[in-house]
């Protein structure tokens, strides 16, 4: 009998992350930022790091960076890849599809295909499990991995239920409390947050995650993201309606079911390469009887269409003859088209009644249709992607404070629209639409901070960075900061080009040329660009200062626990309309870290530091 040296096939095919980097090569011909950010997380773990952030922009991709993650995981020995996702069945399933559909070895279970199979899990044989965080599933999935250690916790959308909401209680919250157990660190296992809104982990102090060991994950080349929708020049690049604030008028909402469906006859008119299907997303409350409400116009508004004794009928007709008039084409002929294809619509309520509704996620997700038009609230704020969204309608106001990180993840805009982006709706209140914007604007200061492994986040008056109660106030202090970035050798050149201060916008791109390349990121500079006053003197680049270690100064690191800059820094006499203020500080080694504080007179803009101290 021949004995058949089953090494060798372990030897021959076992490299799953090439694998599934092939699959993404293939699918999107990009995959440098996945390469990059899986790269570091591995070198993360090899450093030691047990708990630390994968942060990226909302909808730029990071479902295939985690399959690829996962891929990597596995093939470097960590036989236990655990995903958590939102407590909703139906956007695990969605997820966990993904995960299937690349072809993933193992197979990726939900937490149900675990409970019904007769064996129970191995430590020796490799799973990749899906969990919804709830009270209930994460106990059982715990229950399970109670023979398993070297465990690693992917958790998608890391700042939902994972924080410790009781924080300033000195007890830890249901949720947070069973992912910690589960996360079992005292036995080699890791915990991997992944979010677009990465401020909650940090001013929550979540499992004492590691700032310096953060990852970013850069979004891909066709993503549209911020930069697209909230754009610092005032150049939109698609359709932006401002609608007026006050009132609920139907008739706004029905002017945007028009337009999109111009805009869909007239995108598949023009197509060569065959007709696509689109969707339109109806934004305006959290509550399930306002989504009944937007049904109800919705499903009239096609009703209209379709029944030829309605006495709406031809008037709908006419409205979309007149609105077809701004493309050059014939209007008729896209009447013609929404006339014979008016009843291949579909509307899909998500956040109804319903206890599940994994046709309607889908359907609007990967419109089967035309006229699909989508209506929800909270599920569809997170974790959703919706592919060919061509138009949004949102009024999803507050009349009190808006929390930055929820407005950040309703932003489902966000993606890769770039085949149609000249003809993608956004309807918005005007104020709601500022709001969003300096939303967007802080966050994206706060952003281009973190590499620095001390990041600052910015509130004003009328947006808040997250929940206070998430805020751990014990264990963190909290002030008016400055944002540093990170250390550099310093050159002799940057020393005598600040040797005295110099103010200007002309004189601070100077200066930046003589900076590492990309030292200063993108987001700081657009929200200096933002912030430009008419005179020059509005920004100061100081004179570089040495420190000296002291009992509050770190020399080596360039750190000082209350920020760096002292009141004769900002000289005020010398430049007293200054508002953006940036200085090198340097130490006896040559090593230097810039620094900026933002200095508006009306303080509307608070930069807040968390900085960690002994309880």
């Amino acid at each position: 009998m021949t004995t058949i040296d089953l090494s060798r096939f372990e030897q021959d095919g076992g490299d799953e992350y090439e694998r599934q980097i092939r699959r993404v090569a293939t699918k999107t011909g990009f995959t440098a930022s996945i390469e990059t950010t899986t790269k570091k997380a591995l070198e993360r773990i090899k450093d030691g790091a047990t708990s630390f952030v994968i942060y990226g922009e909302p909808q730029s991709g990071k479902t295939e960076m985690m399959i690829c993650l996962t891929a990597r995981l596995l093939d470097a020995g960590y036989r236990h890849v655990i995903v958590l996702v939102n407590d909703n069945v139906d956007l695990q399933n969605q997820n966990l599809l993904r995960f299937r559909r690349s072809q993933i070895s193992p197979a990726p279970q939900s937490l149900q295909d675990i409970k019904l199979a007769e064996t129970p899990l191995k430590p020796n044989i490799s799973s990749i499990i899906f969990c919804k965080k709830n009270k209930d599933d994460l106990e059982k999935l715990i229950a399970q991995y109670r023979k398993i250690d070297r465990r690693v916790i992917i958790d998608d959308e890391a700042d939902y239920a994972t924080p410790n909401s009781k924080v300033n209680k000195d007890e830890q919250s249901r949720i947070n409390q069973l992912v910690d157990e589960l996360r079992n660190s005292e036995h080699g296992g890791i915990y991997i947050g992944v979010t677009a809104t990465p401020s909650r982990l940090d001013l929550n102090n979540t499992f004492e995650n590691e700032k310096e060991n953060w990852c970013y994950f850069e979004p891909y080349p066709d993503y549209s993201g911020h930069k697209t929708f909230f754009p610092s020049d005032g150049n939109y690049r698609y359709e932006l309606i401002e609608l007026p604030d006050e009132g609920d008028n139907p008739q706004h909402l029905r002017t945007a079911l028009t337009r999109f469906v111009v805009n869909v006859a007239y995108l598949n008119l023009m197509n060569q390469d065959g007709e696509q299907n689109y969707c339109m997303l109806v934004h305006t409350s959290g509550l399930r009887d306002d989504h009944s409400t937007d049904r109800d116009i919705v499903e009239k508004y096609f009703e209209e269409l379709e029944d030829r004794e309605n006495k709406n009928h031809a008037r709908r007709y006419d409205e979309i003859h007149i609105d077809a008039e701004r493309y050059s084409i014939d209007p008729s002929e896209i009447v013609r088209y929404v006339y014979r294809n008016r009843a291949r619509k579909a509307i899909k309520v998500i956040n109804s009644a319903q206890t599940k509704n994994s046709d309607n996620i889908r359907g609007a997700t990967d419109p089967d249709t035309p006229f699909t038009v989508a209506i929800g609230g909270n599920i569809i704020s997170r974790g959703v992607t919706f592919n060919n969204l061509l138009s949004m309608f949102f009024t999803r106001n507050t009349k009190k404070e808006l929390q930055q990180d929820t407005y950040i993840q309703r932003a489902r805009m966000f993606g890769n629209r770039s085949n149609y982006l000249p003809y993608f709706e956004l309807h918005i209140p005007k104020t709601l639409y500022r709001d969003w914007y300096q939303a967007f604007e802080l966050h994206g200061l706060a952003m281009g901070s973190i590499p620095s492994g001390k990041p600052v986040w910015l509130e004003s008056k009328r947006i808040r960075t997250t929940s206070r109660t998430s805020i751990d106030r014990d264990y963190l202090t909290i002030d008016s900061g400055e944002i540093s970035f990170d250390l550099f050798p310093v050159n002799n050149s940057l020393l005598a080009g600040t040797q005295t201060p110099i103010a200007g916008y002309d004189n601070f791109y100077k200066i930046l040329s003589l900076l590492p390349e990309n030292y200063i990121s993108e987001h700081v500079l657009q929200f200096v660009e933002s912030r430009k006053r008419s005179e020059d003197a509005s920004i100061v680049f100081h004179a570089s200062r040495q420190i000296k270690s002291s009992e509050n100064i770190d020399e080596e690191n360039i750190t000082r626990a209350r920020g760096l800059f002292g009141g004769q820094d900002y000289e005020e006499t010398k430049f007293p309309s200054a508002i953006h203020h940036f200085k090198v500080f340097y130490n006896n080694s040559k090593s230097a870290r810039v620094v900026y504080s933002y200095r508006e007179n009306d303080r509307s803009i608070r930069f807040l530091r968390v900085n960690r101290r002994t309880k």
